[in-house]
């Protein structure tokens, strides 16, 4: 039973991320491409993630944890360039 909703609570944290990240896309300005078919198409990015929970509770045993806190760095980074 524990893992069944372990199971639909993943689902749910896939189709918000998705559900996110498809509200977030964004076209490329002025960057149309042709591909081999002939068929103009316009690039697409995908614009920020949401801001992670930084919550020592959730985030301690999450597996994810390595990969959120690469993803952050990165963006703090970035963040610094630009200033």
């Amino acid at each position: 039973m524990m893992q069944q909703i372990c199971i639909t609570g993943l689902i749910q944290l896939r189709n918000e991320l998705a559900f996110y990240l498809r509200q977030s896309l964004e076209k490329m300005d002025g960057a149309e491409t042709v591909d081999n078919s002939g068929i103009d198409s316009v690039p697409w990015t995908i614009g920020s993630l949401p801001d992670p929970l930084n919550s020592e509770r959730t985030c301690s045993n999450c597996e994810q944890l390595i990969n959120c806190s690469l993803y952050q760095q990165y963006v703090d980074f970035l963040n610094i360039i630009q200033f």
